[in-house]
């Protein structure tokens, strides 16, 4: 019977890392404006602005019931093409007016160092779906806890040829 109890103590200890859970939060619908011989420039903050990764941790643990959150890894990050910006039923939109795409974390405070999160190149001209290959070392939960925010760097940015519209997700997983 003793056996039992201490085994039954050490359980959360033998367990801790190994409970986990995902949590998603979605990407804002953005437009990419058309060329626009005014200004041909394309900039990085329009096609991906600035966002706040936004996961209240404190309410989903509690509703889950389990301990304190003791790391959040990346899991995804998806692109997805959207009909919004589609001028008429023959628009057909893809990712095509960039060559490469990197997604950054840091702290708003700037209080940790901004760290490369995810990157995609070399994708399909047709791609209407963008899943982009993650850096799943990077503990998030400190940038999480200091309030984090995502930003992007694009190469080879030029405008679409009509405006072209976005959304997407970003998946998180945290271990208990």
């Amino acid at each position: 019977m003793k056996r039992r109890y201490l085994s039954l103590l050490f359980l959360p200890i033998l367990a801790c890392g190994l409970i986990s859970f995902d949590l998603d939060q979605e990407i804002a619908e953005n437009t990419v404006k058309g060329i626009d011989l005014l200004n041909p420039a394309l900039d990085a903050n329009t096609f991906f602005p600035p966002m706040a990764l936004s996961l209240n941790l404190d309410q989903e643990i509690a509703a889950r019931e389990t301990g304190p959150a003791s790391a959040a890894y990346l899991k995804a990050i998806t692109l997805e093409i959207t009909d919004t910006a589609k001028s008429n039923p023959s628009d057909e939109d893809f990712f095509d007016f960039f060559q490469e795409l990197q997604i950054f974390i840091e702290a708003k405070d700037a209080s940790l160092p901004k760290k490369k999160l995810a990157f995609i190149k070399d994708f399909s001209a047709k791609s209407t779906v963008l899943n982009l290959t993650i850096d799943e070392s990077i503990d998030l939960l400190p940038y999480i806890n200091a309030g984090a925010k995502i930003s992007c760097a694009a190469g080879g940015l030029f405008p679409p040829k009509d405006d072209v519209s976005y959304k997407g997700k970003i998946t998180v997983t945290i271990k208990i």
